[in-house]
């Protein structure tokens, strides 16, 4: 697999990344699945965690689903459900996409972006970041279709952790984080109401109370003003 400077072809690798952005930025709607594998190693086939991730979003309002946790956005409002914890936390919404909120930050420190050459197939960018960035990663791989829908993300770390189970056998290596994109749904519609915040919680002028479903759950304002 080569890597070439993006100015080398007729496309540049922010015009990809445009592209790519153009494409989400213009539906109303969609549903998409991602599955997280995490690797030992930038070149192991060894997954040692593994998880899957849901997103839907109409309008503004947005929904998505880590693992044990949910985040449900509304408005100016998010809400994130602990399951593990059993806690509802309040915040001001954050912008929410199904373009991993990482790459957009990684452009701020990025040196390089970089087409792959895939002998033809669909196109692949990567981005370099600069060594005095803080980001735990070196380097992210944007792989593509050929309509630029993303189909997957690779992560490659910048700083080795232990994978051993025991504090006596360290196994020290760079973390390589892959998410994969798939069932693509265009003109997603919301008939259950999964993207409410009232069908989590219920909130008035002096009080925040969980519905019935979440009424053992703790709640959490983390708000700067109150409504």
């Amino acid at each position: 697999m080569l890597s070439i400077p993006a100015n080398t072809f007729a496309i540049t690798g922010k015009e990809v990344l445009t592209r790519v952005q153009e494409n989400y930025e213009q539906i109303q709607s969609l549903e998409v699945n991602m599955d997280y594998l995490l690797y030992r190693g930038y070149t192991s086939k060894e997954v040692k965690e593994n998880y899957t991730a849901l997103f839907k979003r109409s309008g503004k309002n947005s929904y998505r689903k880590i693992a044990h946790s949910e985040y449900i956005v509304e408005d100016d409002l998010m809400i994130c459900i602990n399951h593990d914890d059993r806690q509802i936390t309040l915040t001001h919404a954050v912008e929410s996409d199904v373009v991993d909120p990482e790459i957009k930050n990684s452009l701020r420190y990025c040196s390089d972006i970089l087409v792959l050459d895939n002998n033809g197939k669909n196109t692949s960018i990567e981005l370099i970041l600069k060594k005095e960035s803080d980001l735990p990663y070196s380097r992210i791989r944007i792989d593509l279709d050929e309509d630029y829908w993303i189909e997957q993300l690779t992560f490659f770390y910048n700083t080795q952790v232990n994978f051993s189970s025991s504090y006596f056998s360290p196994q020290m290596d760079y973390p390589r984080l892959e998410v994969r994109y798939r069932d693509l749904k265009k003109n997603w519609k919301d008939e259950t109401g999964i993207a409410r915040l009232n069908n989590y919680v219920q909130i008035t002028d002096d009080k925040i109370e969980a519905t019935p479903l979440y009424k053992a759950y703790t709640i959490i304002d983390n708000r700067t003003k109150k409504l």
